[in-house]
């Protein structure tokens, strides 16, 4: 019993004296990893902001009880709407459509019924916030303002 405690003893000694004068593990090298170097983009100028408008060029003509606007800029999508004029101001709807946002070019607007010449309009734009492709003023759509002013313009049927 003494024999195999002193060569468990024994073994045991050899094992820590030999763990100890083995050669550590080398310590990884310190490589020092250069970022890719990226080539200078030039800035790049932002778009300038899309401020909305609706423009005509009276008189307005009236053909198979279409108006044409000749531009509208819209910031989303949105809607061309045709009111008839009362007092000097928007009254009853006469026709609309959908605008995108950006530039929208001759934008042809079906009116519900022909006006007379020399009758007065008012092309105005709205907002699309209901149901995307259902015009829903006055319960939802409503004009588009800049600086507390309505987005619009009033026209005249041509003679």
């Amino acid at each position: 019993m003494r024999l195999s405690r002193w060569l468990l003893a024994t073994i045991l000694v050899l094992g820590v004296v030999g763990a100890a004068g083995c050669p550590a593990e080398e310590p990884e090298e310190d490589v020092t990893r250069e970022e890719p170097t990226r080539e200078e983009t030039p800035p790049v100028e932002a778009p300038e902001a899309v401020e909305p408008t609706v423009t005509v060029q009276p008189p307005v003509s009236v053909t198979d009880g279409r108006v044409t606007i000749d531009s509208v800029e819209a910031t989303s999508q949105g809607w061309v709407v045709i009111h008839a004029d009362e007092n000097d101001a928007p009254a009853a709807d006469l026709g609309y459509t959908a605008v995108q946002p950006g530039t929208n070019e001759d934008v042809v607007v079906e009116l519900e019924r022909a006006p007379e010449p020399g009758e007065r309009m008012w092309a105005m734009l709205h907002l699309e916030t209901g149901v995307i492709g259902q015009y829903e003023f006055p319960d939802g759509d409503p004009p588009v303002t800049v600086d507390g002013e309505v987005v619009m313009t009033q026209v005249e049927v041509g003679r």
